[in-house]
């Protein structure tokens, strides 16, 4: 009975640590997720600050030039501010490029993390269980050893009363 009790305790301990690592491992990836989609936010705000800041500095140019009908000054200017348009758009997917591979790689790290805690907590219920099964057979030797050591006490006690009744007859 208590052998069963022990081992049902160890199989509901597993079961709890597997819950534990689920509900860690659910937490950690929907802080990932956060950080990740943070991360996300602010390299699309700083690409549109970049972009309103761009469009800002060629306006002013760009009406000079025209006011002026200076033809060449306003395709340059419309040129240069293209190419910074562009420049800040890579710039952009550059970032999220990276946050992405960053992403990927933690993800990666998050369920190898996951397996080696699984994998930790199955050890040591095995570890348990292999505890429990020597437990059970010192007990089993034990009680062996209290019934040998009582079969011979009884053999003795029958030697000694054989013993007596005989001494008692002559």
């Amino acid at each position: 009975k208590e052998y069963n009790r022990k081992v049902r305790d160890a199989n509901v301990d597993l079961e709890d640590k597997l819950e534990d690592v689920d509900i860690e491992a659910g937490r950690a990836r929907i802080r990932q997720a956060q950080d990740f989609a943070d991360k996300r936010l602010k390299i699309e705000e700083d690409y549109q600050r970049k972009i309103a800041e761009i469009r800002r500095k060629y306006a002013f140019d760009l009406e000079e030039a025209a006011r002026q009908n200076d033809a060449i000054a306003y395709l340059r200017l419309l040129r240069q501010r293209d190419f910074d348009l562009n420049e800040a758009r890579i710039d952009r997917d550059e970032s999220l490029g990276d946050v992405d591979g960053d992403e990927g790689r933690k993800t990666a790290e998050a369920a190898r993390k996951r397996k080696e805690d699984e994998e930790d907590a199955r050890r040591s219920h095995k570890r348990k269980l292999r505890d429990l099964n020597q437990w059970l057979d010192d007990q089993e030797a034990d009680i062996q050893k209290d019934y040998k050591r009582e079969i011979e006490a009884q053999i003795v006690h029958e030697e000694q009363k054989r013993a007596d009744m005989m001494k008692n007859f002559k």
